[in-house]
């Protein structure tokens, strides 16, 4: 019987830690590999699931085209019925969010390419350090009075965390917040929203409704007070082998 492998980033974090830990408790075998090595990774050498920082999983996903990993699109947000986001979101040109004359939140299709904030327009600009005219995600300012993060199959729910009150880094379990945030997650995967492992960011804006605010890949999402052993499922999830052709 084969034993899983974790591939990990050879720059440790509390959360590569935390994943470290679960996955020796679980009896998998782990492999911190740096930049270079990563390139070097023998095919036959089986992995199961693989975390790190985005240029370390761009870099395995080059090196390794026998190996897929399963998320949503990047304009996920703008599939989902309006009632999940209590706010609209647009797909844009960065050149059209720029020209805007009121303030939005402005998210790059491309992970991490700018950082993802409100941005007034009439006294900044919009990504100032990104050239050319890529896709962006657009919205309306929205506040938020919790903002939890959940790790999904497409079954649903599987671990779930706080991580701001009041707009304040505050890492804790869901407890009261447990059957709203699970009620937002249950919508999404009965009507159909979670086609991929992935990383569910939801919040309770100031009026009370719960929304979905974002989603990003369980890859690199930091995992706050979330259970591990739970992360290293999604993540095992979204991993695919394939022959190569």
């Amino acid at each position: 019987m084969d034993v899983p492998t974790l591939l990990l980033s050879h720059r440790f974090s509390d959360d590569s830690n935390r994943l470290w830990k679960a996955a020796i408790e679980s009896g998998w075998n782990v492999h911190r590999l740096t930049l270079p090595e990563v390139g070097t990774f023998p095919e036959d050498a089986l992995a199961d699931a693989i975390y790190g920082e985005t240029l370390f999983v761009q870099a395995f996903q080059v090196a390794r085209p026998d190996v897929s990993l399963r998320e949503l699109s990047p304009t996920w947000l703008t599939t989902l019925p309006r009632e999940f986001l209590g706010r609209i979101i647009r797909v844009e040109k960065l050149s059209e969010a720029r020209r805007r004359q009121e303030p939005v939140f402005v998210k790059p299709t491309v992970d991490k390419q700018f950082e993802a904030k409100v941005y007034d327009p009439r006294d900044e600009l919009v990504a100032p350090f990104v050239d050319g005219d890529p896709d962006v995600l657009v919205s309306g300012r929205v506040q938020f009075n919790i903002e939890t993060r959940v790790f999904c199959l497409p079954s649903g729910m599987v671990t779930g965390s706080v991580y701001e009150r009041d707009g304040a880094l505050n890492p804790d379990v869901l407890g009261e917040f447990l059957p709203p945030v699970r009620e937002v997650i249950g919508a999404l995967q009965h009507g159909g929203h979670l086609p991929a492992p992935t990383v569910v960011d939801v919040g309770r804006l100031t009026n009370g409704k719960w929304v979905v605010i974002e989603a990003n890949p369980a890859w690199g999402s930091g995992l706050y007070a979330c259970d591990p052993h739970g992360v290293l499922r999604v993540l095992t999830a979204g991993f695919d082998r394939h022959p190569t052709p």
